[in-house]
């Protein structure tokens, strides 16, 4: 499996609200500024935003890449085979 923690609407307030993400980022013992958040929907960028989180958006799932900018992601990718080249370059951002 590929995440040891997480979270559902079923389980928490819903997305946009940043409760999920500060209930995983408080389980992990890990600040919203040491983490990334990767999604493809408005509502993830949204609820990232909200818990003052970098994001970084998925145009290859639910919303187009025009609506993920909206919520000022640090990137958005086109293709999954992007991602490990993306977070190589990430983890030099200041």
């Amino acid at each position: 499996h590929c995440f040891d923690i997480t979270r559902s609407a079923s389980e928490t307030q819903s997305k946009p609200h940043p409760k999920m993400l500060e209930e995983i980022l408080n389980e992990a013992s890990l600040k919203a500024t040491n983490a990334l958040m990767i999604g493809d929907t408005v509502y993830d960028m949204e609820m990232a935003k909200n818990a003052n989180m970098d994001r970084l958006g998925v145009s290859y799932g639910v919303h187009s890449k025009s609506r993920l900018m909206k919520y000022d992601p640090i990137g958005c990718i086109n293709d999954i085979k992007q991602l490990n080249h993306f977070l190589q370059k990430y983890k030099t951002i200041p």
